[in-house]
């Protein structure tokens, strides 16, 4: 599993101003950030705002450092009347300490 600190706006800084490898973020953690959404998305679920909670709930267990996620979910082809591309939700989610 990958370094919850990996998400730090500390540790985002240094990367952005110096390109040497010495400054890169942990990558790691965004093939588990990967893993964990894909495996949500793969549960059967009737709303999306169900499946962006899931998702929000499985990323801050597994990096415990993380004060907020913003998500956006969109369900292509939706069950609905009507000419849609998709419907979807947006959200963030705000953990206090």
């Amino acid at each position: 599993m990958g370094s919850a600190g990996a998400f730090s706006p500390k540790n985002i800084r240094l990367p952005c101003h110096d390109d040497g490898h010495h400054a890169r973020i942990a990558f790691d953690a965004s093939v588990d950030v990967y893993a964990f959404v894909a495996e949500e998305m793969n549960q059967p679920s009737a709303l999306v705002e169900h499946v962006a909670q899931r998702i929000a709930q499985r990323l801050k267990h597994a990096f415990p450092r993380i004060t907020s996620i913003s998500l956006q979910l969109l369900k292509c082809n939706p069950p609905m009347g009507g000419d849609a591309d998709g419907a979807g939700v947006a959200f963030t989610f705000i953990f206090e300490e």
